[in-house]
C-alpha cells in the first residue's frame, strides 16, 4: 500500500463510524486516479468493498463510454477547480449500471482529490420513465391509433407550417389528396375489421413508397380519410 494510502486512512478513520451513516460514498483519488481512501458507504454505491478498490484507478470500474469526460474533469479538479453536478456512470460488481453524481476539489495539501459521489440510478430511471410517457401521450394526441400515421392536428399543423414556408421562399405548396373506391362497401360486406386492415395496408405500402421527408404529407392526407 501506498505511504499516502495509509495516511489518509488513518486521518479518516476516526470518523469512518459516522461515515457509514451517509447514502453518498466519500473518495479520495490521487493524481494517477487510483482511490487512496473510499468511505464504508463506497459499497452501497458501487458494490465493491471499500479494501476491493482501494490502490486502483477508477477507470477499473468506471463505464467505459464515459472515461473520456471523467479524465478531462478529473484534469480540472488537479488544477485546483472544483467541480460540483458531475455526472457519470459505473459498473457494479454485479455488472449493474449506477449513475453517479458526483462533486469534488483538489487537495493542496495533501496533493490528493476529494469527492462524494451520490447514487441517482432510481432518479435517472425516473426521469427516463417520465420522458417515455411524455413521448407516448404527444404520440397519442397527434397520432391516428389505427394507422399510426399524423392525425388532422399534425397535418393542419404541418400544412401551416409549410404554407408559411412556401410563402417566405416564394414557392408553391402541393397537397395530395387519396381516396379509395368502394371502401364503405368493404365496410358494409366485410365488416370494420376488414377495412381497418385495409387502411393499415394502403397506410403502409404509401408510407414505404415515399421519401421521409414527404411522409407526413401522404400520411396526414390518410389520416383525414380515415
Amino acid at each position: 500500500m501506498h505511504e499516502s494510502s495509509r495516511k489518509n486512512q488513518a486521518a479518516f478513520a476516526q470518523l469512518a463510524e459516522y461515515m457509514d451513516l451517509l447514502l453518498d460514498a466519500i473518495c479520495v483519488v490521487d493524481q494517477e486516479h487510483r482511490y487512496s481512501y473510499l468511505s464504508p458507504g463506497a459499497e452501497r454505491v458501487f458494490g465493491y468493498r471499500p479494501e476491493e478498490m482501494l490502490g486502483r484507478s477508477m477507470f477499473d470500474f468506471m463505464h467505459p463510454d464515459d472515461h473520456h469526460t471523467t479524465r478531462a474533469v478529473a484534469e480540472k479538479i488537479n488544477a485546483g477547480d472544483q467541480v460540483v453536478h458531475f455526472e457519470n456512470r459505473y459498473i457494479r460488481k454485479d455488472g449493474s449500471i449506477v449513475h453517479l453524481l458526483c462533486s469534488a476539489r483538489w487537495s493542496e495539501r495533501d496533493q490528493m482529490r476529494v469527492g462524494v459521489a451520490r447514487d441517482i440510478s432510481e432518479q435517472k430511471q425516473l426521469e427516463h420513465d417520465r420522458e417515455e410517457l411524455i413521448h407516448r401521450l404527444a404520440q397519442m394526441a397527434l397520432t391516428d391509433n389505427l394507422t399510426k400515421l399524423p392525425n388532422r392536428a399534425l397535418f393542419y399543423d404541418r400544412v401551416a407550417t409549410a404554407q408559411a414556408r412556401a410563402e417566405r421562399e416564394g414557392k408553391g405548396l402541393g397537397v395530395l389528396y387519396l381516396d379509395l373506391d368502394r371502401f364503405k362497401s368493404i365496410n358494409d360486406e366485410q365488416g370494420h375489421a376488414t377495412g381497418d386492415l385495409l387502411l393499415q395496408t394502403v397506410a403502409q405500402r404509401i408510407s414505404s413508397a415515399i421519401r421521409a421527408s414527404d411522409m407526413w404529407h401522404a400520411s396526414a392526407a390518410m389520416s383525414l380519410w380515415c
